[in-house]
């Protein structure tokens, strides 16, 4: 999931971020690892500064896991991570979901 800073950043040329392409590449990678290199790879392809927000958020959806430790309910904590503020905006949240 992301906002439109991520489909809307251009290049100096003005061409948009080829993002279906990029997600193709990146897709096996671990999404903390995903939304790192997307946005190393968007700064780049805007020639160096990300002008617009940007925020991403990537899950990988796993095998079902036994019910050992989990609560009364089936639910067990998950980890989220987020990212995607241009430079100078301040650092990328990153939040546990227990």
């Amino acid at each position: 999931m992301h906002t439109d800073g991520l489909l809307e950043t251009r290049d100096p040329a003005g061409v948009f971020y080829p993002t279906l392409d990029r997600f193709a590449l990146l897709a096996e990678d671990e999404p903390h690892y995903l939304i790192e290199r997307l946005m190393s790879d968007l700064t780049v392809h805007a020639g160096g500064e990300v002008q617009d927000d940007v925020a991403m958020v990537a899950v990988r959806r796993r095998a079902a896991p036994s019910t050992e430790g989990a609560d009364e309910d089936g639910l067990r904590a998950a980890t989220v991570t987020t990212a995607g503020k241009p430079e100078g905006m301040g650092p990328a949240p990153a939040a546990t979901i227990d």
